[in-house]
């Protein structure tokens, strides 16, 4: 083989490794290649979901609807705004009181609010009705030309600021017995007479007994009183004035100054909602339009709320039947083959009153309840008090009659009323059935609303301002 024969195949054999080499190194950088387009797909994606969980979370889903009551919409953005002011408010509430009385007493009062705050589904379903119920009583409020405005917000809110005054306001008593007092201020009554238009009771017949409620030579023969007629008559009536006479050591409190230190609490009230969870003032007031809603509601739902009510002194018998847990009491029950041999004996025992037997004797001889050692005797009582058949009975029966048997869910009575008459309701009473009353009402409202709530309003619910961040440093 000649010199340039082998030249050429050598030369040959470099340039087959160099295309060999080169191909490899095509090879690599074609799968860098893949490698990178692969890898930039990918992040292109990841951001893509990223850009539209964001874009979901942060724009769509707060537009979308959370619960619609009555047509009306509350949007998802509304709601966890309110959840976020809820918890920072109740929380502050919670801190407040602990500082008070201590972390054991916040407990006990609070203990299903710190729970809530632990859970935030279990809070948010709270708040939800809340703001279902402020739409309801918003439209109810406008329906009845009630105007909850400024004023009525602001009013709301000192009520609630100036109940942290309280503890500063109250005397704090003397540590020992042995420590000198500061004198206090001692109210001088004056009275000043004045014309007063009052009531007074003037009765207008006396109403004997019938032969039904009393025989001839009964000598249990009851007393009775007829309804009072109501006359309107002037009578000067004393008008109570105080005169205050501060001691030299005594320094009241101006009403300019309360109101000075109840501006500087709301303030701080407001400030500490912006620091601790980056809420504003309008959030803030938000939660007080619903106690105003309900504060001017109350007024007129309850308005004609009976100031009075009927009382009654009387006298019963009771055939009582065995008590049974697992009855439940109807009015079919009364009729029924268990209860009949009660209800006989009943009838004998109005027929044997009817016949001239004493009332009271036979009460001690038959009645089946404590009362009948007194002769059956319940004293006076407000008929409201009673179960609501005794109740009805006692309040249509004529004045000294015998009505029965009447059924209630302890046997069937036998009852005589001896005077009734109609006496005001006590102010504690008063309040206590008027908040009775709105709490029916507002129930039986929300029932017939129709409400349609997301099924995952709960997967809504934001859980900050966290319950560390609220309470932790309360509760360690």
């Amino acid at each position: 083989m000649s010199k340039k024969d082998t030249t050429a195949r050598a030369r040959k054999v470099r340039e087959q490794e160099l295309r060999a080499r080169r191909s490899r190194a095509e090879q690599e950088h074609y799968i860098q290649r893949i490698v990178l387009v692969v890898a930039a797909v990918g992040f292109g994606i990841a951001a893509l979901i990223l850009v539209y969980a964001l874009t979901n979370d942060y724009v769509f889903v707060p537009r979308q609807t959370i619960t619609t009551v009555n047509g009306t919409e509350i949007k998802t953005k509304d709601f966890q705004e309110r959840v976020k002011t809820e918890r920072w408010f109740i929380a502050n509430e919670i801190r407040s009181y602990a500082s008070v009385v201590g972390v054991d007493q916040a407990v006990e009062q609070y203990g299903n609010d710190i729970l809530a705050l632990r859970e935030p589904s279990l809070f948010g379903g709270q708040v939800l009705d809340d703001m279902e119920l402020q739409v309801l009583l918003e439209n109810e409020a406008e329906a009845r030309g009630i105007e909850i405005d400024r004023a009525a917000i602001d009013a709301a809110v000192d009520q609630y600021v100036a109940s942290f005054l309280v503890n500063q306001l109250t005397p704090t008593p003397s540590p020992s017995a042995t420590e000198p007092t500061t004198p206090t201020a001692t109210p001088i009554i004056t009275s000043t007479a004045s014309n007063t238009p009052t009531i007074t009771n003037t009765p207008t017949e006396t109403i004997q007994p019938t032969a039904e409620g009393c025989t001839e030579g009964q000598t249990d023969c009851p007393t009775v009183t007829p309804l009072p007629t109501n006359t309107l008559t002037l009578t000067p009536t004393p008008t109570l004035e105080q005169t205050y006479t501060p001691t030299p050591s005594d320094t009241p409190v101006a009403p300019d100054d309360i109101r000075s230190t109840v501006t500087k609490l709301e303030n701080s009230f407001y400030d500490d909602a912006n620091e601790v969870a980056s809420i504003d003032r309008d959030a803030v007031r938000d939660i007080f339009t619903l106690r105003a809603l309900r504060t001017a509601l109350l007024e007129d739902v309850t308005k004609d709320q009976p100031t009075q009510e009927v009382w009654v002194n009387a006298r019963h018998i009771l055939i009582q039947v065995p008590e049974d847990p697992a009855r439940v009491f109807t009015a079919e029950t009364c009729d029924s083959e268990e209860w009949a041999p009660f209800k006989q004996e009943a009838e004998q025992v109005l027929a044997a009153l009817n016949a001239g037997e004493p009332f009271a004797a036979l009460a001690q001889a038959v009645s089946d309840d404590g009362s009948g050692a007194n002769g059956g005797g319940l004293g006076w009582s407000a008929s409201s008090g009673y179960v609501p058949e005794f109740k009805s009975a006692v309040d249509t029966a004529d004045i000294g009659a015998i009505v029965g048997p009447v059924c209630s869910q302890f046997g069937f009575h036998v009852i005589q009323v001896m005077e009734r008459e109609l006496r005001d309701i006590a102010a504690s009473q008063l309040q206590q059935n008027r908040s009775t009353a709105y709490q029916e009402w507002e129930t039986d409202l929300v029932a017939n609303a129709d409400i349609q709530r997301r099924d995952d309003w709960e997967d809504r619910t934001p859980s900050d301002p966290s319950y560390n961040d609220l309470l932790g440093n309360v509760f360690q």
